[in-house]
């Protein structure tokens, strides 16, 4: 009874924060990929009276498109605005923080619960989602719910998971299809003898909705489309072009540092030590490490192993289920190595660590995953200075360009009615103007050359990490 009050209690907790979080990110515009996937895919159900299903050839994802529908649906309900769309996340947020408490619970103290399910939180890409009107924020739920089915032998809610991952993106069904090797292994890896071929079949039977509704989707969308996935003049065709050894051994390399990134790495630099110092003190591995062990790796392989032979599939929210299973892996090891008070204090200062990961910031020149550090946040108050000097100035829209992420108008980033102007693609013209970016990843030592040589600076803006620099031809 105790127990079950503190956990409470430590929900509460957790659920107060990502309240007061969605207070302070409600106007935040939609950024990135959440351009494409929230408002562009939203705007549509929801001008359309939701009786179209295939988004039109310029924005279409190529997956289900059940996450516009779900902001149509609210919009419908609450008026269309940014604040309706973040606190539409909430309560995915809500979800993520009770899977994570029953999580961390089956495998740690009590009086570590709760800070371990706010280290597992504070992750930095997943605030960051969290900032943003982010599928991912659904993917990591679904994902957490039926990591803890597999770990309760709950059938019906494992259902539930499995058809969320498969209808929110095709991460989410790589995600899935971890999830059923997972669960196939946990039964193997406790009752082995009992264990007979016929149970993947059996298991699969909670994928099946989920999986019928993809292939559904899938037959309908080619039979109007012609093709599946993606298609060769989609704006991200070129990362799903097929590489060699050489850039596969590149990608992997890049993986293995999105799991560093942002402040991860301290889970490494503790939790390594740590698990060598167990097997040395205790001359063996414990069940419960090689368990959670073979979670990571059988998440990574499904998740990060099957973009490697793609060009570009490697940005940082796309591992996030690695993220969470290698921190709950490391966690439970310093549980068992330190004392609880002493783990305590190494949970604080991994928490501490996350949260400064989020100022991490690279060189210029260097690709930094902007959409998944709160570092971004300062980006629309710094947009809306530099719309306002575009005004005063008389600078018409027609006559600037830059880089993605900066091309689309505030009728969709911010669902501004009237603010229908944006800037040109600096890729397919020449302007006058050019406002460059370090949120602008495509930017590289040739442009910035350019930018020397043909271009001076008009003015420039700072906010945190993010900068905007005004350039008018020479």
């Amino acid at each position: 009874m105790i127990q079950s009050k503190q956990l409470w209690g430590d929900f509460f907790v957790l659920v107060f924060f990502f309240i007061v979080f969605v207070c302070f990110t409600q106007h935040h515009f939609f950024f990135y990929d959440t351009v494409q996937l929230g408002a562009m895919h939203g705007s549509f159900y929801f001008n359309a009276n939701f009786t179209k299903l295939i988004p039109p050839l310029a924005f279409d994802s190529g997956h289900l498109p059940t996450f516009g529908l779900y902001l149509a649906l609210v919009w419908k309900v609450f008026g269309k605005s940014l604040p309706v769309a973040h606190w539409a996340m909430l309560p995915f947020m809500i979800g993520s923080c009770w899977q994570t408490l029953l999580l961390v619970r089956r495998f740690l103290p009590h009086r570590l619960v709760l800070l371990a399910a706010t280290v597992l939180l504070f992750d930095a890409t997943y605030l960051a989602q969290c900032s943003l009107v982010s599928p991912d924020v659904v993917l990591v739920f679904f994902f957490l719910l039926g990591l803890n089915s597999i770990f309760s032998s709950n059938k019906f809610t494992l259902t539930l998971a499995a058809f969320g991952l498969f209808t929110i993106s095709m991460r989410g069904i790589m995600g899935c299809f971890g999830l059923f090797l997972f669960q196939n292994y946990f039964i193997y890896f406790y009752n082995k003898e009992a264990f007979k071929l016929f149970n993947f079949i059996k298991n699969g039977m909670c994928y099946v909705p989920g999986f019928t509704l993809f292939v559904g989707y899938n037959c309908v969308h080619y039979l109007a489309t012609d093709w599946v996935f993606y298609h060769q003049n989609s704006q991200w065709a070129e990362c799903f072009q097929k590489v060699g050894w050489s850039k596969m051994l590149y990608n992997f390399g890049i993986s293995v540092w999105r799991c560093f990134d942002f402040g991860r790495i301290l889970y490494y630099l503790i939790g390594i030590p740590s698990c060598i110092y167990f097997i040395i003190k205790h001359k063996r591995i414990d069940r419960l490490f090689s368990l959670l062990l073979i979670l990571c790796f059988i998440i990574y392989v499904t998740v990060c192993g099957t973009t490697l032979s793609y060009h570009n599939l490697s940005n940082h929210r796309y591992y996030l289920p690695v993220y969470f299973c290698v921190a709950l892996f490391f966690l439970v090891i310093i549980s068992h190595v330190f004392t609880i008070k002493r783990a305590q204090y190494v949970y604080f200062f991994i928490g501490v660590m996350l949260l400064v990961g989020n100022l991490w910031n690279y060189p210029k020149g260097v690709a930094m995953g902007w959409d998944c550090t709160l570092s971004h946040l300062s980006y629309d108050g710094m947009r809306c200075e530099v719309d306002q000097y575009l005004d005063d100035n008389a600078i018409d829209a027609a006559s600037v360009c830059s880089l993605f992420p900066l091309l689309s108008s505030k009728q969709l980033v911010a669902l501004s009615k009237y603010d229908t102007a944006s800037w040109l693609d600096y890729g397919d013209t020449t302007t006058r103007y050019i406002v460059y970016s370090n949120l602008c990843n495509a930017f590289d030592t040739n442009d910035f050359a350019k930018l020397d040589s043909s271009y001076t600076v008009v003015k420039s803006w700072k906010k945190g990490l993010v900068k905007m620099v005004l350039y008018q031809m020479k």
